[in-house]
Order: C-alpha cells, then sequence, then structure tokens
C-alpha cells in the first residue's frame, strides 16, 4: 500500500501490510503506539518493511521505510543496493546510509567489507552496479572500505545510525 492508502500496481513500492492469527499484539505496555504505528483502524498490521509484487506474482523486500534515502526527491532503497554489493565477489559485508548534501538531501554512502587481500575502488563500484542495470540515481556517490561494520549491541545487526554519524563526521573534516 502506497502513502496514500491505495493498494500500489505492480513493480510499485509500497509498505507491506497483513491481518490474521499471526500477527503481533503490539509494543508491550505502550497502548498509543500500538494503536498509532502497530496497527489501523481494521487491525492490520506492518511490519515497516517496503516490497514490491514481482511480475510473477512474488513480494520483493525492498528495505525498511525508516531506512529510505531520499536524494533530490528520488527514493533510494538501501536493502537494493546492499543485495547487490554483497553479490559481489569481493565484497563481504554491504550497508548503505545517507549522507548529509545541501543540494541533494540524502545521497548514499556505501560502506563495505572485503574478502582478505582484496581491494575494491569506487569507479569499480559504479562499473558493477551499471552492470547490473539499475538506475544511475542509486548509485551510492561514495564509498567506504572498513575492516569491519559497526554493530548495534548484541543483536548482531548492522549499526547505520553509527555509519551515517562516521560519514557526517568524515564530510566535516573535509569541509564539505
Amino acid at each position: 500500500m502506497g502513502d496514500d492508502g491505495i493498494e500500489v500496481k505492480p513493480g510499485e513500492v509500497g509498505t507491506l501490510w497483513f491481518k490474521g492469527p499471526g500477527n503481533s499484539i503490539g509494543y508491550y505496555r505502550d497502548l498509543k503506539m500500538t494503536m498509532s504505528e502497530a496497527f489501523d483502524k481494521e487491525g492490520f498490521g506492518t511490519s515497516g518493511d517496503l516490497v514490491a509484487v514481482t511480475d510473477d506474482g512474488y513480494l520483493k523486500i525492498m528495505g525498511r521505510k525508516k531506512d529510505t534515502i531520499i536524494r533530490g526527491g528520488q527514493n533510494i532503497y538501501p536493502r537494493e543496493i546492499e543485495d547487490y554489493l554483497l553479490a559481489h565477489p569481493k565484497v563481504t559485508n554491504a550497508a548503505v546510509v545517507p549522507m548529509p548534501d545541501p543540494l541533494m538531501g540524502e545521497p548514499a554512502c556505501a560502506f563495505v567489507t572485503l574478502k582478505q587481500g582484496a581491494q575494491f575502488t569506487f569507479d569499480e563500484m559504479v562499473e558493477y552496479l551499471k552492470s547490473k542495470k539499475i538506475a544511475a540515481f542509486k548509485f551510492p556517490e561514495r564509498l567506504e572500505v572498513l575492516e569491519t561494520l559497526p554493530l548495534v549491541g548484541e543483536s548482531g545487526k548492522v549499526d547505520k545510525k553509527a555509519m551515517t554519524e562516521v560519514i557526517t563526521d568524515k564530510l566535516k573534516a573535509e569541509g564539505l
């Protein structure tokens, strides 16, 4: 479903809504948040995942609504780019985060970890993404190679907030 509450067409990106006996019961001891964020008036729930229906009727997860990067008015779904980068033979992990830009809003920055001894340049990343035939506006405008990606506590999830802070601080230090 789109932000306007209308069902999206196949191939378009919308929020996944669902209803059934397997739904969660909401936020623990927080009825206000449960009723405003977890469910709609008809009892449909959402996980905040963005999906598109493929030509053959399958749901393709595009990412999380809260992770969407808006670059010059166009939406970039980090999960899509991360999946492409993870398929590159030199890359072992990838995360795409927004970086501040007064003109474009939020261009993307890719953080990657590499296989031992591998090197991966910005130009190589761009050529690889071009070969996947994705829209050029989705290409990260910067590449950062790290030994490891920062994680959130013990969860094992990549800490995208920390990486956004890292790139923001680097840009400030560079006078950008």
